[in-house]
């Protein structure tokens, strides 16, 4: 393993964890962070935070020869393989490391990544990653990102080296939870920098093959809310509009809007969001922080509807004053739609909230913010706690 004075003519390395099953958060700052020439990234998410590879590093890499041959693609580990190794019976299944405790698996990927500074978007996983620091008393640095508008009070870890929240708000109310101002910074909810590429309105129309009308897209959540059949079955306005429709992972969905019939709506698959975010003039979808924070970057009004537990409710409320529409029903939404098509201007304050928020944003990029974290030292009040 690489001693610390070994790292220090080598790229920082940044170890990113998200224990969301199916989130894309991780790999977005992957993206991100991959920009900075100073930092080599490791990025973990859900599925492959199970601690099965991790686990079978640690343990066994010095003591089978077998490993070493997969060591670079360790993430990969097969269950095939793991079969072959002579080990208990219990370790032979892949349900012995996906129990294993949360502080084991934080404490495995520090082990075998040996990171600089490790980035988490969950609380779960910060706790334990504060925790695991201050029993060994590891020399790199801590931090977590809060990949929300919702001031989650979980997140106030003050064993943490620093937090990540996206605006002021956010940032006072994590003071008064008791975090220290110059451990708690500023920088926009991050978005794929793919939003920087966006095709033509010719090219988009031409992908879909539809007519050159104002366009509507539906984003139902990346596991498919079947709510939305309410709104798809029910809207008319054909000749005024296109929807575009993202299912997520729910087959059974996007079966159900094909079958509606109607040409001119499409499902359309995740690999084409970033064209149809180029296309549409108006988003729908349930207030969530990934979605909302792309329609801002884009300049795009934002309506959102079906609002699912207390940080949806509160990102809906706190958002609806002036940036996104908040819709309570699907008769309101609609209400709503009509108003935009009648006069797109309707919504142009909020397009002018959106736009200054871009303009006078003071907030550092979150490359920008790693690295001075990197770089303080500790007496600037961002190294381990005596």
């Amino acid at each position: 393993m690489p001693t610390n004075k070994d790292k220090e003519n080598t790229k920082k390395t940044i170890l990113v964890i998200d224990l969301k099953q199916e989130s894309q958060n991780s790999f977005i700052i992957k993206d991100i962070l991959e920009d900075e020439p100073t930092f080599s990234i490791i990025s973990i998410c859900g599925e492959h935070f199970s601690g099965l590879a991790l686990q079978v590093v640690d343990e066994f890499i010095n003591k089978y020869l077998i490993l070493k041959k997969v060591k670079a693609n360790i993430i990969n580990f097969s269950k095939d393989m793991l079969s072959k190794l002579p080990l208990p019976k219990k370790e032979k299944e892949l349900s012995y490391y996906s129990k294993l405790p949360l502080h084991k698996k934080i404490k495995n990927a520090v082990l075998r990544y040996n990171p600089d500074l490790v980035l988490c978007t969950s609380a779960d996983a910060l706790k334990a990653a504060c925790a695991y620091k201050k029993h060994t008393g590891g020399e790199y640095k801590v931090g977590g990102l809060l990949y929300s508008y919702y001031p989650d009070k979980s997140f106030a870890i003050p064993e943490a080296d620093f937090i990540i929240v996206d605006n002021y708000d956010i940032k006072q109310q994590f003071i008064a939870y008791g975090l220290a101002d110059e451990r708690v910074f500023i920088t926009p909810i991050p978005t794929s920098p793919s939003l920087k590429k966006l095709v033509s309105r010719e090219e988009a129309l031409k992908q879909f093959d539809i007519d050159d009308k104002t366009t509507l897209l539906v984003c139902t959540s990346v596991l498919g809310d079947e709510r939305f059949k309410r709104v798809l079955s029910n809207i008319g306005l054909g000749d005024k509009l296109n929807v575009l429709v993202n299912c997520g992972q729910n087959q059974r969905l996007a079966r159900y809007v094909q079958e509606l019939y109607k040409p001119w709506i499409r499902v359309i698959a995740d690999e084409d969001m970033l064209t149809a975010l180029s296309l549409s003039d108006m988003v729908i979808g349930r207030p969530q922080a990934e979605i909302i924070a792309s329609t801002i970057f884009l300049e795009k009004i934002f309506f959102s509807i079906f609002a699912l537990g207390a940080e949806e409710r509160h990102t809906q409320k706190y958002l609806g004053y002036d940036i996104i529409v908040p819709c309570k029903d699907v008769a309101d939404l609609f209400s709503n739609i009509k108003k935009f098509l009648a006069d797109n201007n309707t919504f142009a304050e909020r397009l002018h909230h959106i736009q200054a928020i871009k303009q006078t944003e003071e907030a550092e990029s979150l490359q920008g913010l790693l690295l001075s974290v990197l770089t303080q030292k500790e007496e600037n009040g961002l190294g381990d706690e005596s």
